[in-house]
């Protein structure tokens, strides 16, 4: 791959240690690795991936979610969203598709639940 075809990809990645606050407006697919707080707006359908060092405490307005780390606060997913074994999810969730992996905790409205 040359230089041209890395300026050509759409894509972000928050890397691990890093501490952002404020609202987001993003395309392309994006990792996160860090903690974020605000909101997350997606422009497109990139998909957002929550790593397990990734906190994420706010709104999130996506087409598709993957959470391996810690999210606090309201998903709102126009596709799917996935609930990973390693994943602490508390808020409210909106999806048209949402798939919860054994061991995940979840607390929605008060109510903790470990699958």
């Amino acid at each position: 791959m040359d230089f041209h075809d890395l300026k050509n990809l759409n894509f972000c990645v928050f890397g691990s240690k890093s501490a952002i606050k404020g609202e987001l407006n993003l395309q392309g697919d994006i990792t996160i690795s860090s903690d974020i707080e605000g909101q997350i707006n997606m422009l497109d359908d990139g998909k957002i991936t929550i790593e397990r060092e990734g906190h994420f405490d706010g709104i999130i307005c996506c087409q598709d979610l993957e959470v391996f780390g810690t999210v606090k606060g309201h998903i709102k997913a126009e596709g799917s969203v996935i609930v990973r074994s390693s994943a602490e999810v508390s808020g409210n969730i909106h999806a048209q598709n949402l798939t919860i992996y054994p061991g995940a905790v979840l607390n929605i409205e008060g109510h903790t639940q470990e699958i």
